[in-house]
C-alpha cells in the first residue's frame, strides 16, 4: 500500500483547515463592511459555510497500532483550538453587528429574492462535488501517488481560487456600480471546494 501523504507536506488536516479559514475570513469581512459599501453575501458562500461543518466533524485515521483516534492538528495547531477560533470569531463577528445595528442586520444576512434564483445551480455543484470525492475515497487508488499528487493540486487551485474570489467579493465589488455576471465561477468554485473536502474527510 502507498504510503499516506499529506498535501504540501503540512500535518493532516492542514489544508481543510486553512480552507476553512478562507472561507469564514472571507465571510467576517463582508459582514464587517460600512454599510455604504456593503454588498449581499454571496450565495455560494453559505454553501461553502457548509463545508465548514465538515472540518468541525473530521478526526483523523483511526492509528492501527493503538486502535486511538488522534485530533486534527491543523498547521501544528490543536483542532479543537482551531475549531473554537473560527467559531468563537463568526458568533463574535455577528453578535458585533447584530448589537450594532440590530434588526437591519439580520435583513442583510437573510438572501435576496434575486439570489435565490441560482440556488439549484449551487445546490448541484455542492452535491457533483462532495459525490465525486466520496466515491474517490472508497476506490482502492486512492492512496496511489497518482491521487494523492492530484489531490494536493486541487489543494493549490482551491485555496488559489478563494484568495482571488475574496479580493474581488471585498474590495473590487463594493466599488462597483453593476456586478460582473459570477455564478458560473461561484459553481466551479464550490464544486472544487466540495470535492476536496469530501475527498479528505
Amino acid at each position: 500500500m502507498a504510503d499516506i501523504r499529506h498535501p504540501l507536506g503540512l500535518p493532516e488536516g492542514s489544508v481543510r483547515g486553512l480552507l476553512a479559514l478562507q472561507i469564514c475570513l472571507q465571510y467576517w469581512l463582508l459582514l464587517l463592511l460600512p454599510e455604504t459599501q456593503r454588498v449581499p453575501v454571496p450565495l455560494y458562500l453559505y454553501f461553502l459555510l457548509s463545508l465548514v461543518m465538515l472540518f468541525f466533524v473530521t478526526r483523523s485515521r483511526v492509528e492501527s497500532s493503538t486502535n486511538e483516534v488522534n485530533d486534527l492538528r491543523p498547521l501544528w495547531i490543536s483542532g479543537t483550538l482551531f475549531r473554537l477560533f473560527l467559531l468563537g470569531t463568526t458568533v463574535g463577528v455577528i453578535g458585533f453587528k447584530y448589537y450594532n445595528e440590530g434588526e437591519d442586520f439580520l435583513k442583510f444576512l437573510t438572501p435576496k429574492p434575486a439570489q435565490l434564483t441560482d440556488w439549484p445551480a449551487f445546490c448541484i455543484s455542492l452535491l457533483v462535488g462532495f459525490t465525486i470525492g466520496f466515491f474517490l475515497r472508497l476506490l482502492p487508488v486512492r492512496n496511489s501517488y497518482i491521487v494523492q499528487t492530484a489531490q494536493a493540486w486541487v489543494s493549490i487551485l482551491a485555496m488559489s481560487l478563494l484568495v482571488m474570489d475574496l479580493v474581488y467579493q471585498t474590495f473590487i465589488a463594493p466599488g462597483m456600480q453593476q456586478r460582473l455576471g459570477t455564478v458560473g465561477w461561484e459553481c466551479l468554485l464550490t464544486g472544487i471546494i466540495a470535492f476536496y473536502f469530501s475527498s479528505r474527510s
